[in-house]
């Protein structure tokens, strides 16, 4: 089954200017100017904004220019196209350095773009796309939330079988079984994005949720 998820963008525990030290080993990690934001969420992003989608995608990272930091980079489409941003993000030291769709960072770079005047309150982002994938995530300004979603699929449903503690007897505690549904749903990386549906979301309980 495929379907459309989404949840609400936590609040950034730090923005703003980024130190010109670290700007400077973000320039010789990118190759090219740059005009950057922290974007703080849970991971610690620098968000680097370019003037096009074009270079973005021409970016060719140096990883040990960057090392300890991440950074997400975010340039323009041209207008009237159909996807608004073109997104990557780079984590050296990870496995897999560059990462094909990364929500925290698209939740970032969302708040900072839209509170700065710089994308409309609804738009479509691309992020892969260097990597062969198509991943597509649909951001939406929504009263004070922005939403972050994308299709997805269920690949997997089942009960995991919890034990809470019912009541102490002297030294004993008595636990009693509680069965929650799971789901996993992994986000879809290739076709157009799925519309006409209703938003299934969730808030995130705050900063830390993401790792």
């Amino acid at each position: 089954m495929q379907r459309r998820l989404a949840f609400a963008a936590p609040p950034l525990t730090r923005s703003g200017p980024v130190a010109e030290g670290d700007l400077t080993r973000v320039a010789a990690g990118l190759g090219m100017p740059r005009e950057a934001s922290w974007l703080v969420n849970g991971p610690d992003w620098i968000g680097v904004l370019l003037e096009s989608a074009e270079l973005v995608l021409a970016v060719r990272p140096d990883y040990a220019a960057m090392a300890g930091l991440k950074v997400g980079v975010v340039g323009p489409h041209p207008a009237g196209s159909e996807v608004g941003f073109e997104v990557r993000t780079f984590i050296p030291g990870d496995a897999a350095a560059e990462d094909p769709v990364t929500g925290s960072f698209n939740a970032g770079a969302a708040q900072w773009l839209i509170g700065s005047g710089r994308a409309p309150e609804s738009y479509l982002a691309a992020q892969g796309t260097v990597l062969g994938r198509a991943g597509r995530v649909h951001i939406d300004a929504v009263g004070e939330d922005i939403w972050v979603g994308g299709s997805s699929v269920s690949c997997i449903e089942g009960f995991v079988l919890l034990r809470t503690v019912e009541r102490v007897v002297g030294r004993t505690a008595r636990c009693a079984p509680v069965a929650l549904p799971v789901v996993v749903a992994i986000a879809r990386a290739g076709g157009p994005g799925v519309t006409g549906q209703r938003r299934t979301g969730i808030k995130a309980p705050g900063p830390g949720f993401y790792r």
